[in-house]
């Protein structure tokens, strides 16, 4: 009985986990356009660069999302407008920013992922929180990745195949990625895989029995985005 989770239970579980995380979203979406993430962005550079070069960052991009929103026609889509302008812009503002000030743009796009996950993080921790308790947490993983796969990453911006869909594995291929695309226009498609390295950071916050695989990225210039969940727990249950 100590396995045994109804099926309201589960439902109420995952039901649960997809309204926090689109609550969240839903205040995000409701904000003004502005520098988002501007104080914890700042209270990291200034750990790693000092008060005053961190004062520096978080001030220019700003400035730089303003020029980018007033020559270029973004997408209407509510959740494209939520990647664009709380995630793509803020992030290719700071790239930005941190290639003029430290003249690297190697060392500039590794502090944009860590600024960026530091933001992701919290979010992506309440979506797998629920998880850890369930004894076999394959079959909620796959359907919260579906729900969000016509929620939170629309087909309007992400072109899907279907891959695998079995009680041993699940994934799909995406084939065009609007992070990408968008990137590609404003001139700074090295800023993608960025976006890439957090599905991988993702997978480490999952339960230990939904194992994570990928082969490459469009971004890394395959020519897919393959993403594949494998139910590691589904031998030692059999």
């Amino acid at each position: 009985m100590g396995h045994t989770w109804s099926a309201g239970r589960r439902a109420g579980i995952l039901s649960g986990t997809g309204a926090v995380v689109l609550f969240l979203l839903w205040r995000r979406l409701r904000a003004p356009a502005r520098m988002p993430y501007r104080t914890q962005w700042n209270h990291m550079l200034a750990r790693r660069y000092g008060t005053t070069t961190a004062n520096q960052c978080v001030d220019r991009p700003g400035q730089i999302i303003r020029e980018l929103c007033a020559g270029y026609s973004f997408p209407r889509h509510l959740m494209l407008h939520y990647h664009v302008t709380w995630q793509i812009l803020p992030a290719l503002a700071m790239y930005r920013t941190l290639v003029e000030e430290l003249e690297d743009s190697l060392i500039a796009r590794d502090v944009v992922s860590q600024l960026v996950w530091q933001e992701l993080r919290p979010i992506y921790r309440i979506a797998t929180a629920s998880f850890a308790p369930l004894p076999a947490p394959f079959p909620f993983w796959r359907m919260l990745v579906q729900i969000a796969m016509k929620t939170i990453f629309p087909p309007s911006g992400w072109r899907t195949r279907p891959a695998a869909n079995t009680a041993r594995c699940f994934g799909f291929d995406i084939v065009g990625c609007v992070y990408l695309d968008i990137l590609r226009t404003l001139g700074a498609p090295e800023l993608a895989p960025i976006f890439c390295q957090m599905d991988d950071r993702l997978a480490q916050l999952i339960p230990s029995s939904i194992g994570w695989r990928r082969a490459g990225t469009l971004a890394r210039g395959q020519d897919r985005c393959d993403f594949r969940w494998i139910n590691r727990g589904r031998r030692e249950q059999s």
